[in-house]
């Protein structure tokens, strides 16, 4: 009985492969590659039809046949193909950028400060704050760096400065609170509390008691925004831009007085300070001391000496002194109107004059972005250490400018933007 089942089993599997082969046959495409006959007999998700694909793909269309040295090939094509940098950033002689960091939790970075006393690579001591990441050191050049502050603390770092006199620069302040824009984005502004010190070179910071108190949710303390901080190398006194006006201790930050202007939310100040003990402030405009003013006392006495044709009405303020001739200062101002909504300035002390350079800010010409301060949330100006008329302004865009001009072509003179 079993045998006669087993042979009724063989004869009907038989049968119906002859069947399978004949419907096959009977429906077999023209062609006779064996992969498509394949794809023909199996309508969905057929990995033969899919490596035919992707062979026919690769294979030269003459020979129909995948070259043995296709790697080698493909790897010399891609080395001989324009760069990212050589094609969207034309920046001529500065296309060549090192990544510095910190990354991964940086946080934007907008505060950087570097040892004076370690000038030389490798070894050189970096100081770096970032709005939403804390405050990071390298000792290294930017290889690697450590958060300094606890998971647990304010982050919201703006700005940083270091005491340069000799015998105290292991002194660090740190302004926190942003008042223009956040990381987090939506124009949205990032409330601080107060400065911190670290008295150990970088490695602990503590706020100080005279600036903080810890209610950071509302506008209620001058400290809520610190824009930037700049000690006075011949007094030791601190200067801090915070929330529309300019404080200073005499005392390693143990009390603070104001020296300029009235309190306002969500208002930028600065200020800067020569290594001879020469400050320039800037207020913006519709308050007390709006404008350009200097003090050579430690901030007892200023006077006033904005220039005219200044823009009438005026924001967020921006200065730099030129390190080998602190006479020189630059002066880049938010107005909201014109080309790029800012003017650009120059001051020389030793003359008092004043040279307005605004109409040489680079315009927008593809593929070059041109000037945007995005309503003054990022603006910034340096001074080349050796030159005095070699100056830098970024926005979403950087820029240089040599002999007070731009270069005759935007292009040339555009050296970096913003992240894509």
């Amino acid at each position: 009985m079993h045998k006669k089942s087993l042979t009724i089993f063989v004869v009907g599997v038989l049968i119906s492969t002859v069947v399978m082969i004949f419907i096959y046959k009977g429906n077999k495409p023209a062609t006779t590659d064996s992969f498509y006959a394949r794809a023909e007999m199996f309508q969905k998700d057929d990995p033969f039809a899919r490596i035919e694909y992707e062979r026919k793909m690769l294979a030269d269309p003459v020979t129909g046949e995948i070259p043995d040295d296709i790697r080698a090939r493909e790897l010399l094509f891609a080395s001989s193909l324009p760069t990212v940098e050589s094609v969207s950033l034309n920046k001529g002689n500065f296309a060549a950028w090192t990544q510095r960091g910190p990354i991964n939790r940086g946080g934007r970075t907008r505060a950087l400060g570097i040892d004076v006393r370690t000038q030389t690579a490798p070894n050189i001591t970096i100081i770096a704050g970032g709005v939403s990441g804390g405050i990071y050191k390298s000792t290294d050049n930017g290889v690697t760096w450590v958060n300094k502050l606890s998971p647990s603390v304010i982050h919201s770092i703006t700005c940083v400065a270091q005491d340069t006199r000799s015998g105290q620069e292991n002194t660090w302040y740190a302004g926190t609170g942003e008042a223009r824009g956040s990381a987090g984005g939506g124009g949205a502004l990032f409330m601080g509390d107060g400065v911190y010190r670290s008295t150990d070179n970088g490695n602990s910071w503590t706020l100080l008691p005279s600036t903080t108190n810890g209610n950071v949710q509302s506008f209620n303390s001058v400290w809520r925004f610190v824009n930037n901080i700049s000690v006075n190398k011949t007094t030791g006194s601190i200067f801090a831009a915070a929330s529309n006006v300019i404080m200073r201790s005499q005392n390693a930050g143990t009390s603070w007085s104001t020296v300029r202007s009235t309190l306002a939310n969500n208002l930028m100040s600065e200020v800067q300070i020569t290594s001879t003990g020469v400050i320039y402030a800037g207020v913006p405009s519709g308050f007390t001391d709006a404008g350009i003013s200097t003090s050579a006392d430690d901030g007892v006495s200023w006077t006033t000496i904005t220039p005219g044709g200044f823009p009438a009405v005026y924001g967020r303020i921006v200065m730099a002194i030129a390190p080998s001739n602190e006479n020189i200062v630059y002066v880049w101002v938010f107005s909201g109107a014109g080309a790029t909504g800012t003017q650009l300035w120059k001051y020389d002390a030793s003359s008092t004059t004043w040279t307005n350079l605004t109409v040489n800010l680079p315009a927008t010409v593809p593929p070059v972005g041109g000037i945007n301060a995005q309503g003054s949330y990022n603006m910034i100006v340096k001074v080349k250490p050796d030159d005095a008329n070699f100056v830098v302004i970024g926005a979403t865009n950087l820029y240089r400018i040599n002999g007070w001009l731009f270069h005759s072509s935007p292009s040339s003179a555009w050296i970096a933007d913003m992240p894509p």
